[in-house]
């Protein structure tokens, strides 16, 4: 479910699985009463904050995994500049997300309320769909498809036959012939030339804060502060060694005595963009004893780098 808007007309949905088809009446009616809560009570104030963090990291950060980064900018304002809309508009997030986060945080203004009372509750065009599965469905497009075929044949003389024979050797020929150096010439490729010898320096400033070593890297992070903290294992009793895993979890997962899990999530999502921790064990140089760590990794915009 969620908001889709890469058609002219977004697209609203909520739905849930693994449902009886006979309870579609009451996972609707279920879905209409909570929107009608949220409508008539409003937001909690720390669940706006979070989902407007989560949407400003999203939109700095960008990560797309191994997707390439231009590529997925070029789909992300090709979707909207199909319908006539400024290909740059999602790019250009700063303001509107300021704007947004001034009328809903500093204002309090029940905007959410009114476009849910307005665009969805009393929206006539709305639309239920039940998919249910089916275990005769894929034989019967195969049937279905065959039978295509087999008219499709019946109807085709021996000359058409011959045809269709012949267009498929051309269209073969034409894929397994190599392409001529002069369309080749102009197919960017890389050489060994374009590729650095020396491998990037990352710029280093190494200062202390009490017993602690700190390195600071000072590069380009469209605005994001990402922190590592190592806490040295070495003190830890070897028998709780193989908890490190189950303890790293429960600190993200259990919450506090101050706050419940619920809470506690909350808040990371309203400060940071996640923190994670994890054991982490290497060699060292001209040592045999490994270097073991506890890292504690987290990030957030610099203005929330206080919290």
């Amino acid at each position: 479910g969620g908001l889709y808007d890469g058609l002219a007309q977004p697209i609203f949905s909520v739905g849930l699985k693994d449902v009886g088809g006979a309870d579609t009446a009451a996972v609707e009616g279920l879905v209409l009463r909570t929107l009608e809560q949220i409508a008539a009570d409003g937001f909690e104030h720390d669940a706006i904050e979070a989902a407007l963090n989560r949407i400003e990291f999203a939109s700095r950060e960008l990560n797309t995994g191994g997707f390439p980064r231009g590529l997925s900018l070029m789909l992300s304002a090709v979707s909207g500049w199909n319908y006539g809309k400024d290909p740059f508009e999602r790019l250009r997030f700063d303001a509107p997300l300021n704007a947004l986060r001034q009328k809903l945080v500093e204002r309090r203004e029940p905007l959410l309320e009114a476009l849910i009372m307005e665009r969805l509750l009393r929206n006539p065009h709305r639309l239920t769909v039940v998919s249910s599965p089916c275990v005769e469905e894929g034989e019967r497009i195969e049937a279905d498809e065959r039978r295509r075929l087999d008219e499709r044949r019946s109807s085709l003389s021996d000359e058409d036959i011959e045809s269709i024979a012949r267009a498929a050797e051309e269209l073969k020929l034409m894929q397994e012939t190599p392409d001529p150096p002069e369309a080749l010439a102009v197919v960017p490729r890389l050489e060994v030339a374009d590729i650095p010898k020396a491998s990037r320096k990352i710029p280093t400033e190494v200062s202390d804060l009490g017993a602690s070593v700190v390195l600071r890297h000072p590069l380009q992070t469209s605005g994001i502060v990402y922190v590592d903290i190592a806490f040295d294992l070495r003190g830890v009793p070897q028998r709780l060694l193989p908890l490190l895993p189950l303890f790293s979890r429960a600190l993200r997962e259990m919450g506090t005595t101050k706050s419940d899990f619920v809470k506690f999530q909350r808040r990371l999502d309203t400060s940071t963009g996640g923190i994670s921790a994890s054991p982490f064990v290497s060699s060292k140089r001209g040592s045999n004893d490994p270097a073991a760590h506890l890292v504690m990794r987290g990030k957030a915009v610099r203005a929330k780098v206080g919290d």
